[in-house]
């Protein structure tokens, strides 16, 4: 059995989105929650009523802002340590990385071509919805009969992940090409395999601000991300061009 787990987030200025996330099997992902646990409880991170230790790379980040954070007195050097552990946990218990950045400008002028039910899709789940169908289309084309169970942030629960999802259950043949065994909500605190989707998605956010939102590189790519380019095996920034020619059932 597989699980993919997608996280999202968004700039300062809510200019893109970022769906994030990786696929691994059940025993992967024991072996990572047990290698990533032991790591946090190491640095000093308490566990949650859920019995989990939670890391926010928000949190992680800001730490310095953040006396109660038990990284607010770590210096650079020693959080990069801590970061190339975590990055290194992540690429030993993982199959497939991906993440997708959407411009939402660009977004919302793309769809303006598509069927109304399609239209109501916002960014995120539209980038859900294709982060997907890229983990079905690798499943067909390597003959994988493992059924997978789907795994959406429950911070962004809406209808329209909603409609799309139940969409994919009420059809016998999509359910079967996705490899479809349940779809579920989940959530940093407490699904901790959820906490490398959040890494990856804080950090393609970020690639959008330094590389891409002015129109030219305004930094370098930041060394965390070079780190966990070996754990990423698809890269995509959608366009305006993209969506005209698009549909969300393709």
């Amino acid at each position: 059995m597989l699980r993919l787990y997608i996280d999202d987030s968004k700039d300062d200025r809510e200019t893109a989105v970022v769906a994030a996330g990786y696929l691994a099997s059940d025993e992967q992902w024991e072996g990572f929650i047990a290698k990533w646990d032991s790591a946090l409880a190491e640095a000093g991170v308490a566990p949650t009523a859920w019995n989990t230790r939670v890391f926010h790379m928000t949190d992680f980040e800001n730490s310095h802002l953040r006396p109660r954070s038990p990284f607010h007195s770590w210096e650079k050097p020693r959080k990069a340590e801590f970061m190339a552990r975590l990055i290194q946990i992540i690429a030993d218990h993982t199959q497939y990385g991906f993440t997708l950045c959407v411009p939402v400008n660009d977004y919302w002028r793309g769809v303006a071509f598509w069927s109304p039910e399609y239209r109501r899709l916002d960014p995120f789940a539209f980038a859900n919805w294709e982060i997907m169908k890229v983990i079905r289309d690798r499943l067909v084309s390597t003959n994988s009969a493992e059924k997978v169970t789907y795994f959406t942030d429950t911070v962004t629960k809406r209808d329209d992940i909603d409609f799309l999802m139940r969409s994919l259950e009420s059809s016998s043949e999509h359910s079967r090409d996705f490899r479809l065994h349940r779809w579920l909500w989940a959530k940093v605190s407490k699904d901790t395999p959820m906490q490398a989707s959040d890494v990856l998605a804080y950090e393609s956010a970020k690639e959008w601000v330094n590389c891409y939102r002015s129109g030219e590189p305004t930094r370098d790519v930041r060394a965390s991300l070079g780190a966990l380019g070996r754990t990423i095996n698809y890269h995509r920034l959608v366009t305006f061009e993209s969506l005209g020619n698009h549909r969300p059932t393709d």
